[in-house]
């Protein structure tokens, strides 16, 4: 079985410079693309570690959809420079981290490493959990 956390991207990236599936396989990620969330498959058992969204084009309305079908999934907002979105506006909409496009990879990378830490002290607590209630 693949233990390998997936990051699921929402939306057309095909404008970015860096290569999103490039960067996710080198830190041992897989990536998972769709254009719309009505693309994804909910009978699938996948489980996403973070998402990737532009809010550009509606201030994060799309942002709070995805996080209402997936609230288990880590999103990173994105929007370009000119658009008026801001981080307080995607942290109250449910994103997790915030990104400006066109995305560098040093900040992609970055934001995945704050997911990756997130899911480490979420096992860390869990384990835990499991062996005070093992005794």
């Amino acid at each position: 079985m693949n233990k390998r956390p997936v990051l699921l991207v929402v939306g057309d990236f095909s404008d970015e410079r860096i290569d999103l599936g490039g960067l996710c396989s080198q830190i041992g990620w897989n990536l998972k693309m769709v254009p719309s969330l009505s693309h994804l498959s909910f009978n699938e058992e996948t489980p996403f570690a973070a998402g990737l969204i532009d809010a550009s084009p509606d201030g994060g309305a799309y942002l709070r959809v995805a996080r209402q079908l997936l609230p288990e999934v880590l999103w990173i907002a994105c929007c370009r420079f000119s658009a008026r979105g801001s981080w307080t506006e995607m942290e109250r909409m449910g994103a997790f981290h915030f990104l400006h496009r066109p995305l560098r990879s040093a900040e992609f990378l970055h934001a995945l490493g704050f997911v990756d830490a997130v899911m480490a002290q979420r096992e860390r607590m869990e384990a835990d959990f499991k062996s005070i209630h093992a005794a």
